[in-house]
């Protein structure tokens, strides 16, 4: 997101302005002092955003000095949103909510005409707008309701993924034919709310993975010394390296988060030794129990190594299908670049889900050898144990679903983006 003051200088402005414009090198673009500048010249320079306030030439100007620095230019405001960038990054958060990586949205804007840059702009203008907590808490409500409003979908994917690891247990007599017979089993069998079974731990798990996200994330820019004077690609590759540390380390400290609801979603009412139905746990800390007493901390974060190969493989295919497709697509203007953003982010998404699913299927059914006799010996003999008695095509149980959850996860995404949206205007007109 960027700011930018536009103006037009007169001739005597220029000849009286103070400070006097400072060169392309001490702003870190590196394109040298600009030339001299006739009134009301155009001139494009190239520049990356910045988290400063920039003039530059443009029309309709308005006779002020710069409200942070004081420097004697003419302005006028706006006030720029990369609306589409937005979406799709939205959509990647949503959808690729199991993976625990978070990925931060960013807007690279056109070149500008800059002629000032501000050494003490603040975001807003010097107004507060949303804050951190405020931007959190409103990310954790939506999440908890996406969470919640899709967990049947999750129940039923996790079902149709560990169907035969529940049968090889011993646990289900007839293996599940597919979505509707597993549905209508489950509701026949245990009630319409043990859709939501295991809900309680998915949604426990957003606020602590988002702040340790972002605070491993600050700490290792700050070992890297992410600055504003190195040049992009080293900044973005600072950036990059500090998310994805973030976000892996994250994921290894809630890992058994991930396992303890994979565990309650795919515990289904079976008959005991004594012939009444029971489930293999009781709850959340039954699983916790029972797991560290049977296998220790490993049976806790079996499939870890797997399931960090399913983010690199859903991030590359992701970003390397989007950066392939978007040049061929993304050559419209106004709501229909918005609108063809939007479905090229969602596609991209889904068919980099799809790639991904069974690296997410084998982690599961890793998971699923805790507690239990016979493990697997790592990832490899679970995919030979697969492709020899059920076929390679058993990884893809429940693919059909995880496309379901991702439609169904829209309106949730444009209600939150829109409130978001409204609360921060909100902010800015009454702060």
């Amino acid at each position: 997101m960027k700011t930018t003051l536009d103006c037009v200088v007169t001739a005597s402005e220029m000849n009286q302005a103070e400070p006097p414009p400072p060169s392309y090198e001490s702003l870190g673009y590196g394109y040298g002092q600009p030339p001299p500048l006739p009134a009301g010249t155009h001139v494009v320079y190239t520049q990356q955003p910045t988290n400063t306030a920039v003039i530059s030439f443009r029309d309709k100007p308005i006779a002020m000095t710069c409200q942070f620095c004081q420097a004697s230019v003419t302005t006028s405001t706006t006030y720029e949103v990369g609306v589409a960038t937005w979406i799709v990054c939205f959509v990647i958060a949503f959808i690729g909510f199991w993976c625990g990586c978070c990925f931060i949205p960013f807007c690279m804007d056109d070149a500008k005409d800059v002629v000032h840059n501000c050494p003490n702009y603040t975001p807003h203008g010097g107004r507060r707008g949303i804050s951190v907590a405020e931007s959190f808490a409103i990310g954790g409500v939506a999440s908890v309701i996406s969470v919640s409003a899709t967990a049947p979908l999750d129940r039923i994917r996790i079902l149709l993924q560990c169907n035969h690891e529940i049968n090889r247990s011993g646990r289900l007599l007839e293996p599940y034919r597919g979505v509707i017979d597993c549905t209508r089993r489950i509701y026949r069998t245990e009630g319409f709310l043990s859709l939501w079974r295991g809900n309680v731990i998915a949604c426990v798990k957003y606020l602590p993975e988002q702040a340790i996200h972002f605070a491993l994330k600050d700490a290792v820019a700050k070992v890297m010394n992410v600055s504003k004077n190195d040049s992009p690609g080293v900044r973005f590759s600072k950036n990059l390296t500090a998310g994805a540390l973030g976000g892996f380390s994250s994921h290894a400290l809630l890992y058994s988060f991930d396992y303890c609801r994979t565990r309650l979603a795919a515990d289904i009412l079976h008959a005991g030794t004594d012939g009444k139905r029971q489930r293999q746990f009781k709850g959340i800390f039954d699983v916790y129990r029972k797991t560290l007493h049977s296998d220790g901390i490993v049976g806790l974060h079996r499939g870890f190594m797997v399931s960090c190969m399913g983010v690199v493989v859903y991030r590359g295919a992701y970003f390397g299908l989007y950066d392939t497709l978007r040049p061929m697509f993304l050559n419209y203007e106004g709501a229909t670049l918005i609108l063809t953003g939007f479905l090229l982010g969602f596609v991209t998404t889904i068919v980099a889900g799809i790639i991904s699913y069974p690296l997410d299927t084998i982690r599961r059914r890793m998971m699923m050898r805790s507690c239990e006799e016979v493990k697997y010996k790592g990832w490899v003999d679970c995919v030979r144990y697969a492709y020899r008695n059920e076929g390679l095509l058993s990884l893809y149980g429940g693919v059909s679903i995880n496309i379901m959850k991702s439609f169904a996860s829209l309106p949730i995404l444009i209600f939150y983006d829109g409130f978001k949206t409204l609360f921060t205007r909100y902010r800015l007109e009454n702060d």
